[in-house]
């Protein structure tokens, strides 16, 4: 049964996301919908008084999958945050992680180019497919949830390039350090040294 819930948890989010966008773009939403979104919202505070839910064990199955997606979004909320920081290194020109002494290996010369590539498709179909959406006459609620995933999407790939610069393989006298990505979220692999003995 709490695979059900967790299932039926997992569902909302989406359609959550649907009915938002549909409320911003000018849509009407069908009075069975809105309805049913008010059933099930005080079915749900009825719920969770009910003495049924101490028989079911809905409040702590309820519990653990709110406790989980909430580290799901503090680790998105992280990436996110750590590949900021990778801008904002790309832009005063230091490195990550690069000790004194040590010496700095680059890998992002090999796929700077793709990643560009990449980078620049995607500023182009956010232009267009603002062009399309105004050309349609859409809401300018929608044009701008549109918009705003598009920058968001724009800036993750940005903050990739900037880890990709700014993370580098280090070398040094202690340890081999092998990584890839924000804050080495992607991959990171530390090797000690140790004397070698008889």
């Amino acid at each position: 049964m709490l695979t059900v819930v967790r299932a039926v948890l997992g569902g909302v989010v989406p359609a959550e996301v649907v009915i938002v966008v549909l409320l911003v773009s000018g849509v009407p939403l069908p009075r069975l919908v809105m309805l049913g979104g008010e059933v099930l919202v005080a079915g749900g505070s009825c719920w969770r008084s009910s003495p049924l839910a101490g028989w079911w064990g809905a409040a702590a199955g309820r519990c653990r999958v709110v406790g989980r997606l909430s580290e799901r979004v503090r680790r998105i909320m992280a990436f996110d945050l750590k590949g900021l920081v990778g801008v904002a290194l790309l832009v005063v020109g230091r490195r990550h992680g690069v000790p004194p002494g040590a010496v700095s290996v680059s890998y992002s010369g090999g796929q700077l180019t793709f990643q560009l590539a990449f980078l620049f498709a995607m500023v182009v179909e956010t232009a267009v497919a603002e062009l399309l959406l105004r050309g349609t006459g859409a809401s300018a609620g929608l044009r701008s949830v549109v918009l705003v995933v598009d920058v968001y999407s724009i800036l993750v790939v940005v903050a990739i390039i900037a880890a990709s610069v700014t993370r580098p393989h280090v070398v040094s006298d202690d340890e081999l350090r092998v990584r890839y990505g924000p804050s080495s979220t992607f991959m990171s692999h530390a090797v000690r040294s140790r004397p070698c003995g008889r």
